[in-house]
């Protein structure tokens, strides 16, 4: 059991042994999909894992995952989506070779792959707002939404709109939980700090 905390992550997540179960506050037990996409979250999740667990996780830059499926990534805050729904068929081929008994490095191919081909085929244009989102990462950096929202030549209520959709949280959440995981790396890294 392991409990992971708020992050501004999306990822695509394939699991390819045990089932995975997501533990609720009150104790229940959700069954996970064995291809997940997961946005960002700001509430701790509970996951159970089983005995004979493997887990590939393929993490996307904040808007990544919009611009490959060009959905609201608002539906994937706190929350895994089953990613058959969105990547089709083909995460279900992909999760079928995965689980042949075959080296990393061969999954780690299959999976650049399969991304590169949905990337050729309908990747959106990267705009100012996407670069922006991947500098946003950066803890240190210290700008206003005013001057974040000018970085992707968009007005601020524009900026808040389209980062929104395509990261799923506000920009001004999105920083907090940069720091957050800022605080938390710089604890890890050190047991006494508070």
């Amino acid at each position: 059991f392991i409990t992971c905390l708020a992050n501004t992550e999306q990822n695509l997540y394939f699991y390819l042994k045990d089932p995975v179960k997501l533990v609720l506050p009150a104790g229940q037990e959700i069954s996970i999909p064995p291809v997940v996409l997961t946005g960002p979250k700001y509430k701790t999740a509970g996951l159970l894992f089983g005995k004979d667990h493997l887990m590939i996780k393929v993490a996307f830059h904040p808007t990544g995952t919009y611009r490959l499926l060009g959905m609201n990534m608002q539906q994937t805050v706190n929350k895994g989506l089953n990613a058959i729904e969105f990547w089709g068929n083909g995460a279900n081929e992909i999760l079928a070779l995965l689980r042949q008994d075959i080296s990393y490095a061969s999954m780690i191919d299959i999976i650049s792959l399969f991304i590169e081909r949905r990337f050729d085929r309908s990747c959106r244009a990267e705009e100012p707002l996407d670069r922006v989102a991947i500098q946003m990462l950066d803890p240190l950096k210290n700008h206003s939404l005013e001057e974040w929202a000018a970085m992707s030549c968009l007005s601020l209520r524009q900026f808040e709109r389209n980062f929104i959709s395509r990261v799923g949280i506000s920009p001004k959440l999105f920083i907090r939980i940069v720091r957050f995981e800022f605080a938390m790396k710089i604890k890890n890294c050190d047991s006494g700090k508070t």
